[in-house]
């Protein structure tokens, strides 16, 4: 009576779990359970290799080295994107050869295995040079840089706007950020209204609204805001007297005795 059987064992060796922040990889090992008439192969294909990549394309058992294990690495891929932990499957084929029990085994007799790939990026905007931004109405500008913290998957638009526009105006209030430009820095420039008032500094505040996208994780996503100090250019208001003599003082005041 025989007692052995024509079988692939597949085991996980640990976790198989990958993580993009750490490039921590994940193993399996492949033997056959019993000494094959010849030689047999078994293929091996990443699902999604744009999570995950293994390190053999396939494992080739004999006579001779049929229960020695051979380990398979599964290493992670970091694709900047904004896709939370994902989950696909490394599977195995059939077994190729002309020994009959082990030809006799279809797709569904090799088990397959489940691996993890956790996500390191979080969607996001980031602002730089804006810490003093400082305009006048006689026409001074001043600019700060705006970009994505991931890798999109559609285009997001984001429109900037002046909270007081009869201060502070916005040059070329749209910018988009795509799969390609999405970790390049966008210049965003804010230029001083003249309002022919007298009325010293106004701070105002740049809103950069939120972003317009096909990807969710950007859309509907506050992209942030900065203030602009907008400097007056207007003359103080003075007064004459009867001496020659000039006061200056709040506009629309004076006192003469």
């Amino acid at each position: 009576q025989d007692d052995d059987t024509a079988e692939v064992l597949v085991s996980a060796l640990g976790s198989m779990v990958t993580s993009e922040s750490s490039m921590g990889t994940a193993s399996f090992s492949v033997v056959l359970a019993s000494q094959p008439a010849s030689s047999v192969e078994v293929q091996i294909v990443s699902q999604d290799t744009s999570e995950g990549t293994v390190d053999l394309s396939s494992v080739v058992f004999n006579a001779v080295n049929w229960d020695d294990p051979v380990t398979v690495q599964v290493s992670p891929v970091d694709d900047d994107i904004d896709d939370d932990n994902v989950s696909y499957t490394v599977a195995l084929s059939a077994p190729i050869t002309t020994d009959p029990k082990y030809a006799a085994l279809g797709d569904s007799d090799v088990d397959d295995i489940e691996v993890v790939n956790q996500d390191d990026d979080t969607a996001g905007f980031s602002i730089s040079g804006a810490t003093s931004l400082d305009t006048t109405e006689g026409g001074a500008t001043d600019s700060f840089n705006l970009k994505l913290d991931s890798e999109p998957t559609a285009d997001v638009t984001v429109n900037v706007s002046s909270t007081d526009t009869g201060e502070v105006s916005i040059i070329t209030a749209e910018r988009v950020f795509t799969a390609s430009n999405w970790n390049v820095n966008q210049t965003i420039t804010v230029s001083g209204v003249d309002d022919e008032i007298v009325d010293g500094t106004k701070t105002v505040t740049v809103s950069l609204g939120t972003g317009s996208s096909l990807d969710g994780k950007y859309n509907g996503l506050t992209a942030g805001s900065v203030l602009v100090d907008n400097s007056d250019d207007e003359p103080q208001p003075s007064v004459s007297i009867a001496d020659g003599s000039v006061v200056e003082g709040d506009a629309g005041t004076a006192t003469l005795n």
